[in-house]
């Protein structure tokens, strides 16, 4: 009983009832086997079972192979032989039956051989002829081993089983798969009425040859009902037929007669079989090729019709109503879907249906049409997860259906699906349903698969088509909208495309211009300018080109040109793309610009004249050999044609000629001498300023007179004068230039014409000076050293100013770099005052509230911890605020007469001891340093931010060098740029990373840091910067990468005759007062009502009364009430109203003798000096403890 339990829950119910089953038609079906035993009684050539056995492995698997043992088993118990013969030709039987479903599940295509005819052949190759040889061989062997036959009848009784076994497996077992694995046929009236005279064709020869005999041998007349069945009917009629004339020939052999009657009856059944299985074999391969070509034909059929449709279709939409149409009236479905992926949702949704006239599924539909499908649900969803084709018998029964009520409401019942793809692809699904319940066709599936694959190939074309014309919209666009001009032009010389801006800077539009000559458009001359690019690029050289081409219908314009080849399909050329730019502009610029480098080079060539001149002007006493030269410069920078020059005689009045160029002597002799008013240079003289004369036919200066005729006879026609007056004012002279057009020189040339009438003035009053020296030795001898010291004095004057401007503009570059740093220090100073006032006010409130805490009598110790990490965080905090002060110099400086060496040294001990050994500290100390006016504690604090970058540079180790020099007045101007007297330098080297150039010249400014975060603050050398400044000395450094850093610390060296300015009031000494027994009035003057609320706590605890005022004004009416109580005020200066600055005069008037109490979050050093001069007794910073206060306010109170 254990066993059965076992082996029922191993098995399963389903399993075992099979097997059971199996059992028993093995045995039904093997005793009528046995009963026509005639060669031995366990060897029978009928043998059903086998047929049997072999389908039932095929059509429900190999676990049924206990039915196969059990029923051989039973059937050879009960009939002879031992227990050992029976287990041998069970075992026989067994191994028969798997092996034979193995070998066709690989090679035959399982269940479904019958379906191709080359599957067919090797069905009838391993289950009749191979198979079978296993049963023959166990079971005969078995007998004769055991004794039960005798050796020699061996090969008769192995024949006998051997054809029994292989005729089963040609005609039952086909039966059999074919029954259960074939649809059943739709029952129309005419293939019914065929089907009987089919089955009437088949009986009548059957009684006539097997049953009635015949005078003649026509056994084979039956093989004409058989080919009827399989053409018409298939595989299902072929094998029934063969069945039915099976059962027919063998109850006539059976009974006698027939044309396979032998004396023997066991040869009879042989010769039976054998003619049988020959039939048999025929059938089930015709009916394979009839099968196979009707489906095949049927493929084409729905894939032609598919084909059609989507040749047809101009999309999808329009295709998938007539696609589920073609597969359903073609295979006999009632309605279908197709279905769309959605890639960003990840789901199905149905995008067509269609349904035979006949049928209606209003439900159904509904339920479709707003389903949506994930991979792996529903019928869609199982094909797009699987990839491949879903048959569902019945959709109303699936567990995986969620339409299944809908669909049984409708009257729906077979399904199936495939998917399109794309390659590997699944682009959508199409589904097909039926009102019947109909059973897998694995053909039909095969089919459908390949459509699938058609219609995918036709979404992925109309994909494709419409991205093409995307992107040939998409490349019109952009051809329509750059500014580069495009055309396309053939080997006729015509326009085939143009872009927008081509037709605009041409003046048509592209429909003007496609189809037409390019000759007509450009003009002949424009396309001459550029046939010889086109006769290139047709020769499928590409060309590259600037020009100007002057099109006649918008004139010249400077282009550049690409001409590309166009090449079709055979690598002809049949014309070419050019992209045309419009450059004229850019051409008209560039000529600009070379005009204005030929005019700079002008310029610098005439200033370079001018120098030259110069030069000689104050080398060169002659004035005759200069007098030319001056000309020359003149008529250069003027571009003049000729020229000349009159200097003024002191006696006549006249302008006599002392030099000209290309006049005859005509022009001299009228021009020799002129007096005032005479043409263009008398005019200059008579009005005092130049005259320009731009066309002297027309001008009014030379209007009927002689001079007109004089100068437009000597070529001239234009001409301006210019008077040469001394640095004197004294007029010396005129020169004009002349020229043969009318014109007027520039501003430019006017300005180096002053310029050189100013030097050329001098040189002739310097000539004219000798010459009246050379009457007097002793005049002469005194002009001469006036005019070497003028002389000398203009070139000191000339190289001092010239000096002094090299020094100014150096200075000035120093000026504006500490302007700057100045002006940042400036903004961060005020931003550092207003955040240490503000936030040390909020310091103060907290520090006071803890320590209010930490007062009650039921603190614990956790509270305890808790106020001692308030008090280190408030600490901290007031540390950064003193940071910031020291960064903006806003913290008081208490300078002494130091050593610089032993502050070195002092500090050299503290990084030895903190930095890693892997950096070797070296000294370097001058002996014979002057002591510096210095604070001790801010040059430690500077030399250590100094040295720490120092380290953090040189992670991996190296050497740090503090040396100490004294630098005198001249190198510290060299150094830093200004004026100031000798300095002490502290000078810190690394050998570290060094940094770059930019940012070494960030490197003192706040918040600037190179670290990470969490690194640095960026307020370590805008500390040394801030701490320098406070000494009126000076910081610089040098760097570059990979070469280490170099800092340099200047102070001031100091004078034993200067006077310190220490500050006697300074507050910090209160931990040194004893603190008295408190009593007293405290008027408390506090803007934040926090704090005011605190010290009224507080302060009547020790013993305090106190009055309180949250203004300035309100302060001074306390005061005024309650003058006679207050001994002491407390008093904070940010008041509103009135400040606590203008209270404190108010309440020295009204009591000289007031005890005044400042509590500041910050105070400037000279407005804390200022409130000390004012009266107040006592300073204290915030954040304050309370017991510091209480300290100040009883010292103050004992002091009275």
């Amino acid at each position: 009983m254990k066993k059965i339990n076992f082996f029922t829950q191993r098995l399963g119910l389903r399993t075992l009832l099979a097997i059971l089953a199996l059992a028993g038609g093995y045995f039904c079906t093997g005793k009528l086997g046995l009963s026509l035993a005639y060669v031995h009684e366990s060897a029978s050539a009928v043998w059903p079972p086998t047929g049997i056995a072999l389908a039932a492995l095929l059509l429900w698997g190999w676990r049924l192979w206990p039915g196969i043992f059990l029923g051989a088993f039973l059937v050879n118990i009960t009939t002879q032989g031992s227990l050992a013969t029976t287990l041998g030709i069970a075992t026989g039987n067994t191994l028969e039956a798997l092996l034979a479903a193995w070998g066709i599940n690989r090679f035959a295509n399982g269940a479904r051989a019958f379906e191709r005819a080359r599957n067919t052949f090797k069905f009838v190759l391993i289950a009749a002829v191979l198979s079978t040889v296993v049963s023959a061989t166990f079971g005969v062997t078995s007998l004769t081993l055991t004794g039960f036959a005798e050796w020699n009848r061996y090969p008769a009784i192995w024949l006998t089983w051997w054809l029994g076994d292989a005729v089963a497996d040609l005609i039952v077992a086909p039966f059999l798969l074919i029954l259960m694995t074939e649809p059943y046929p739709e029952l129309k009236p005419k293939r019914v009425v065929e089907a009987a005279a089919l089955l009437f064709s088949m009986i009548l020869p059957g009684y006539l040859i097997f049953l009635r005999g015949t005078a003649f041998s026509a056994e084979y007349i039956v093989v004409l009902p058989l080919l009827w069945a399989a053409f018409r009917f298939g595989q299902r009629g072929a094998v029934t037929s063969a069945l039915i004339v099976a059962v027919i020939a063998v109850v006539g052999t059976l009974h006698g007669v027939g044309p396979f009657v032998h004396p023997d009856p066991n040869a009879s059944l042989l010769h039976l079989q054998a003619f049988m299985g020959t039939i048999a074999i025929a059938a089930l391969v015709l009916a394979s090729v009839v099968s196979e070509a009707k489906r095949a034909e049927q493929r084409l059929q729905v894939q032609d019709a598919i084909s059609r449709i989507l040749a047809e279709s101009p999309s999808l939409k329009e295709a998938a109503p007539r696609i589920i149409q073609v597969l359903c009236e073609r295979a006999g479905w009632d309605w279908g879907a197709i279905w769309n992926v959605d890639r960003a949702a990840n789901e199905l949704h149905c995008v067509e249906t269609w349904h035979m006239p006949s049928i209606q599924v209003p439900e159904f539909a509904a339920d479709t049409k707003k389903r949506r499908f994930t991979p792996g649900t529903g019928l869609p969803g199982r094909v797009w997860s699987a990839g491949k084709p879903t048959w569902i018998p019945d959709v109303s029964t699936d567990n995986n259906f969620p339409r299944a009520p809908a669909a049984a409401k409708d009257g729906l019942h077979g399904a199936f699906g495939f998917p399109i793809k794309l390659g590997d692809e699944i682009l959508g699904v199409i589904e097909c349903f039926s009102r019947e319940v109909r059973e897998p066709d694995e053909n039909f599936l095969q089919m459908v698969s390949d459509i699938g694959g058609q219609v995918g190939q036709f979404m992925e074309r109309k994909r494709a088509e419409d991205e093409l014309r995307a992107q040939r919209s998409q490349l019109r666009a952009v051809t329509e909208i750059t500014p580069v001009l495009l055309t396309q032009c053939n080997r006729d010389l015509r326009y085939t495309f143009v872009n927008r801006a081509y037709a605009a800077m041409i003046g048509l539009t592209p429909e003007q211009i496609i189809g037409r000559p390019i000759p007509e458009i450009m003009g002949a001359e424009a396309f001459e300018a550029i046939r010889p690019h086109v006769e290139t690029v047709l020769r499928g050289q590409p060309v590259e080109c600037e020009e100007e081409i002057p099109y006649e219908r918008v004139g010249a314009r400077f282009v550049r040109v690409v001409y590309m080849p166009d090449k079709d399909e055979q690598n002809e050329v049949r014309g070419w793309i050019a992209s045309i730019s419009d450059i004229t502009e850019r051409k008209r610029a560039e000529s600009e610009i070379a005009t204005l480098n030929k005019k700079l080079v002008s310029d610098l060539a005439a200033m370079t004249r001018l120098q030259q001149l110069s030069t000689q002007l104050v080398q060169t006493h002659d004035a005759g050999s200069l007098m030319d030269e001056i000309l020359d410069v003149a008529i250069e920078i003027t571009d003049a044609d000729m020229g000349n020059i009159q200097l003024l005689e002191p006696r006549s009045g006249a302008l006599k000629i002392v030099a000209q160029r290309g006049f005859e002597s005509d022009f001299l002799e009228f021009f020799g001498s002129v007096h005032e008013g005479v043409a263009a240079c008398g005019k200059a003289m008579e009005l005092g300023e130049r005259v320009i004369v731009e066309d002297v036919a027309t001008s009014p200066i030379f209007a009927g007179t002689r001079a007109r005729e004089v100068v437009l006879s000597a070529g001239a026609r234009a001409v301006q004068s210019t008077r040469l007056v001394s640095r004197s004012g004294r007029l010396v002279g005129v020169f004009s230039t002349h020229y043969r057009k009318p014109h007027r020189p520039t501003e430019r040339q006017l300005t180096l014409l002053d310029l050189l009438a100013r030097q050329a003035a001098d040189f002739v009053e310097r000539s004219q000076t000798e010459d009246l020296l050379l009457h007097n030795e002793e005049r002469l001898r005194a002009a001469n050293e006036e005019l070497e010291k003028r002389v000398q004095e203009r070139t000191a004057d000339l190289e001092q100013a010239n000096a002094a401007l090299v020094k100014t503009i150096e200075e000035q570059k120093s000026l504006e770099g500490q302007l700057r740093q100045a002006q940042k220090m400036e903004i961060i100073g005020t931003l550092a005052g207003g955040i240490a006032h503000d936030f040390n006010n909020i310091l103060n409130i907290i520090w006071g509230y803890a320590t209010f805490i930490g007062k009650q009598p039921l603190v614990d110790q956790q509270i305890t911890e808790s106020l001692k990490v308030i008090d280190e965080q408030i600490k901290r905090g007031a540390s950064v605020v003193r940071q910031l002060l020291t960064v903006a110099r806003k913290t008081e400086t208490h300078l002494a007469p130091s050593d610089a060496n032993h502050l070195v040294l002092t500090f050299s001990e503290l990084i030895k001891q903190a930095f890693p050994k892997t950096i070797t500290v070296t000294l370097d100390l001058d002996s014979h340093l002057p002591p510096v006016l210095a604070d001790p504690n801010q040059m430690s604090q500077a030399l250590l931010n100094i040295c720490v970058n120092a380290r953090d540079a040189m992670a991996r180790g190296g050497n740090l060098t503090i040396r100490t020099e004294l630098v005198d007045q001249n190198k510290m101007r060299e150094r830093v740029k200004v004026d100031t007297s000798a300095c002490v330098c502290i000078v810190v080297s690394d050998t570290g990373i060094g940094m770059k150039e930019e940012v070494r010249a960030r490197i003192f400014e706040p918040f600037f840091t190179t670290k990470g975060i969490g690194e640095g603050t960026g307020l370590g050398l805008a500390i040394v910067y801030g701490i320098a400044k406070e000494h009126n000395g000076f910081v610089d450094v040098e760097s570059k990468p990979g070469q280490g850093t170099t800092f340099r610390l200047y102070l001031p060296i100091f004078q034993s005759q200067e006077k310190l300015n220490i500050d006697e009031t300074t507050t910090g000494k209160a931990s040194d007062r004893k603190h008295a027994s408190p009593h007293g009035t405290v008027l408390v003057v506090e803007d934040d009502e926090a704090m005011v609320y605190l010290l009224r706590k507080l302060l009547p605890q020790s013993g305090y009364q106190v009055l309180t005022a949250t203004d300035g004004a309100q302060a001074i009416d306390l005061y005024v009430n309650h003058k006679e109580e207050i001994d002491v005020v407390l008093l904070d200066l940010g008041l509103p109203k009135v400040t606590g600055l203008e209270v404190i005069p108010k309440l020295k008037e009204l009591n000289p003798g007031v005890k005044i109490l400042v509590a500041t979050g910050y105070l400037e050093p000279e407005l804390k000096s200022e409130i000390f001069r004012a009266g107040v007794k006592d300073c204290i910073n915030k954040p304050y403890l309370v017991h510091d206060v209480l300290e100040r306010l009883s010292s103050l109170i004992e002091s009275s």
